[in-house]
Order: structure tokens, then C-alpha cells, then sequence
């Protein structure tokens, strides 16, 4: 506990401590758990730093020695690990002689230091790179690993707690990193461990030397106050050096500048676009592109088309780093936005009318990462410039007893048929797009007045 040692401060419960190099039941033997919390803090906000964390068969447990036992251990606090679904840590007592039976025939790891987290909505990479943001802030704030420490052996170790839920892979058998390369190539600019999640850590005995567990007073994993009202009436913004830390190491492990957009630059636009299979496609990209050049040729430099599947995570962070305004619609891909420029500003475009501004994402990540830039958010109203992925309907059970009525309103006039179609999926967030240029001109002239006059606000446009 370094940096921030005031974070877990004035709550010692010792067990007793002994520390063990060698893998033999006999130093297993004299090893105890030991672990401090913050001062009154609650379960949504604790933090608890452990001592000889160690993990079995997917579980936790605090080692004690044989005559401890009942009323003599002490009380764990209840420690949030994940607040939407309102889940507790769950950590056991486990007598050393019974962990050394345990040990027949299996190896004993050490971990040095280990952040034990709850990834939320594992399969995304938005919310994949809020967990990786919360074990950066973390490494630094607790272990004082922060910019200036290399992405090494010595570095702390993220270790995956989630479960089931909230539409999470079985995490048993889904291996994070490896569905997500960007997000693994994010990871080893903080550390060259793998990500394991705890049910994974099967056939061995884990022993954490020092483990950090719980949400803390500040996160950004379960940001997005459409999820769960009450976030923000717990939770406060990161403090400025952590997230200015992270912004810069990250940054110098891809190579990129770290800028502030002046108000007056020759402005350098990106429009973020989607790939066609994935939907949400700007159809039309080419001819905005030229319409911007056109119409904005006193006030920008270049407008350069990003399409983040294609690029790897440094070039994906550099792209977005030297970047005046992003133009963008709600995609996973936002997750980049906290590397764009101070001063800098986002224009985000809802493509379908009935589709709820997705915009508390981009707020929340704005603000957290203490950008001070605008966001200008519009909704596009014509559904006549939506491009149905059509084979999708098609595959549906449900489309065959469409009405005649229904299936011309579909192939004459576009209509949305979502809401006849149940089968559980959104397909709006599966239709392609025509920006439309009324719509997005006066946001773009918006965001662009903004940094002119360095009047950083968030905007909505009305519908």
C-alpha cells in the first residue's frame, strides 16, 4: 500500500502472517491470512486489502490456523463486488491442515500481488475496457504501480471474479482476453500477466501474497445510470492524477501524443464507422466525408474514417488521441473515447428515433475521465434512411405470420417491424444507416463552436 495507503486505513484484523517461498505441505503449514478495510466504509464502497488470499477450486478462503475456530475468527465485512446484481464477495475460512490435504498431488502458485474484480458484461468490449480502467487505477492507487512502473513480471496480477449474470459467458469456459485481442494488447501495457478467472484456477492452489478486493469509492465498471438508478448517489469521479496516470500510460505504451485541442486549431475529424455485418453501418460515410470538407474547409485540417475492427489497439488509441471531434453512434467502440483529447469534442448520433438516447455512457465517460470536452448528442427521425438487414427478419419464426399489410409496410415503405418480431432481439440495433446531413451539419457546427469558444458543455439536440 503505497501511494494511497489513507484508502485502506484504521481496520486491522490479524489472524497471523508467516511468510512461505517453498510449495511443501509443511510451509503451507505455517501460512495465515491476515486482512484490513477502509474505515467506514459500506459494502458498495469497501475496499479490503489480504493477506494469503487463497484460492481452491474456484473459491476464496482466509487461512487460520487449526485451534481458530467459530466466534474466534473475525467477522469478514461484506464487501460489494458487484453492485448491479448486488453481489458480496464470498470468502470462507480454511484451516492450513485442511488446505494441506488439500495438496495431494497439486502444485501451489503464488501470486505477489493480485486485484481480484468482477468484470461486468464480459463478452463486450466497452464494458471489458471499464474493468481493465478499474485494475489500472487500482494497480496504481493500492500497489503504486502507476505510469512511470513497467508492464512486468512484477506487476500485479487482475484475477476475474464474475458469475452468470448480466449477460456474462459462462465464465468457467470463456477466456476474456482471448475474445477480446484489443483488450488483451490494452492489458500488456499494464501488465504482462494473464487475466484468469478464479473457476479457471483448477488443479492448483492459488496463494495471493497481497490481494485487493471490493468497488471502492470511485470505478468506472458499473457507470451508466440507465442500468441501475442510485450509481451516482454512491459513487464519485475517479480523482484527476489517477485517471491523467492511466490516460498517460496508456498513451506512451502506443506510441501517441497526449494533446489539447486549442481553440485555435485547424481541426482534425474522425468518423467512427461500424462494420456492416456488425449494424449500426453509416451507409453514406464517403459523401459526408465530403460534405464536411466542404462545407467546414476554413475550420479543419483533415477527416480521417476509423473503423476500430480493423485496427489494433495501439493504432486504435492514436487514431482517437489526435483526433479535434469524434463523430460517432452508440457502439462498443466508444470505449476509445477516453483517449481523445483535452478540449476535444464528440458528436453522437442516434440513427432510429425510437431508440432511447444512449448517451449516459458517453456522459459518464467523459466527465470521469476529466476531459473537459463537449458532447453534442442528436437523434435521427426519418426511419426512410434505415437500411433493414433484412436476412435477419427473414430467419425469424415470427416473420411468416407477418400480414400482408405488415410485410408490404416492410418492403414498400421501411417500416420498423421490431415490435412484431419477438424473438428477444433488438434488430434496430442491427439496421444500417443514412446520416442525414440536416442533422448532423448543425450538431457538427455545435460541437465545433464549443471548442472555438472553449464553452465545454454536454448538448442534446432536440428529437
Amino acid at each position: 500500500m503505497q501511494q494511497a495507503c489513507s484508502l485502506l486505513c484504521g481496520f486491522l484484523l490479524v489472524l497471523g502472517f508467516c511468510a512461505a517461498s517453498a510449495q511443501g505441505p509443511e510451509d503451507v503449514l505455517g501460512l495465515r491470512s491476515s486482512f484490513e478495510c477502509e474505515d467506514g466504509g459500506s459494502a458498495d464502497t469497501r475496499v479490503c486489502q489480504i493477506t494469503n488470499l487463497c484460492i481452491v477450486n474456484g473459491k476464496l478462503y482466509l487461512l487460520t490456523a487449526a485451534d481458530v475456530a467459530g466466534d474466534a475468527r473475525p467477522k469478514i465485512p461484506d464487501i460489494m463486488v458487484n453492485w448491479h446484481a448486488q453481489r458480496l464477495a464470498r470468502i470462507e475460512y480454511l484451516d492450513v491442515h485442511q488446505l494441506a490435504q488439500h495438496m495431494a498431488g497439486m502444485q501451489v502458485k503464488y501470486v505477489e500481488q493480485g486485484v481480484l474484480q468482477h468484470v461486468a458484461w464480459a463478452n463486450n468490449f466497452y464494458h471489458s475496457m471499464e474493468a481493465l480502467v478499474a485494475f489500472a487505477m487500482k494497480a496504481c492507487q493500492v500497489f503504486g504501480h502507476c505510469k512511470a512502473s513497467e508492464p512486468s513480471a512484477q506487476a500485479p496480477q487482475l484475477i476475474r471474479t464474475e458469475e452468470n449474470d448480466l449477460g456474462n459467458p459462462n465464465p468457467a469456459a470463456f477466456d476474456w482476453l482471448a475474445h477480446h485481442p484489443t483488450v488483451a494488447q490494452a492489458m500488456r501495457c499494464i501488465t504482462q500477466h494473464p487475466a484468469p478467472h478464479i473457476l479457471g484456477l483448477q488443479g492448483q492452489i492459488t496463494i495471493v501474497r497481497s490481494a485487493v478486493i471490493g468497488i471502492g469509492r470511485s470505478n468506472r465498471i458499473y457507470s451508466g445510470s440507465l442500468t441501475r438508478p442510485g450509481f451516482h448517489d454512491i459513487y464519485v469521479l475517479p480523482e484527476r492524477w489517477l485517471v491523467d496516470d492511466f490516460r498517460e500510460r496508456m498513451a506512451q505504451c502506443a506510441g501517441a501524443p497526449t494533446l489539447v485541442v486549442q481553440a485555435s486549431d485547424r481541426l482534425n475529424i474522425s468518423i467512427v464507422n461500424r462494420g456492416d455485418g456488425a449494424g449500426r453501418h453509416m451507409l453514406n460515410v464517403q459523401e459526408t466525408r465530403s460534405r464536411i470538407l466542404s462545407d467546414f474547409a476554413q475550420e479543419i485540417d483533415r477527416v480521417r474514417i476509423i473503423r476500430p475492427e480493423e485496427l489494433d489497439f495501439a493504432e486504435q488509441l492514436r487514431a482517437y488521441a489526435t483526433s479535434s471531434v469524434i463523430i460517432t453512434t452508440h457502439s462498443a467502440a466508444n470505449a476509445n473515447l477516453m483517449f481523445i483529447p483535452k478540449g476535444s469534442a464528440v458528436v453522437e448520433y442516434v440513427w432510429h428515433k425510437d431508440v432511447a438516447p444512449a448517451h449516459d455512457w458517453v456522459v459518464d465517460l467523459l466527465t470521469d475521465m476529466h476531459l473537459n470536452c463537449s458532447l453534442v448528442g442528436v437523434h435521427q427521425q426519418d426511419h426512410r434512411l434505415l437500411e433493414w438487414r433484412r436476412e435477419i427478419f427473414y430467419r425469424q419464426p415470427k416473420f411468416e405470420e407477418l400480414s400482408i399489410t405488415q410485410k408490404l409496410a416492410f418492403y414498400e415503405n421501411n417500416e420498423d417491424l421490431t415490435k412484431d418480431m419477438l424473438d428477444g432481439l433488438d434488430h434496430k440495433f442491427h439496421a444500417n444507416f443514412h446520416l442525414d446531413w440536416a442533422v448532423l451539419r448543425p450538431a457538427l457546427q455545435r460541437a465545433i463552436g464549443a471548442i472555438r469558444t472553449g464553452n465545454h458543455t454536454f448538448n442534446f439536440m432536440p428529437l
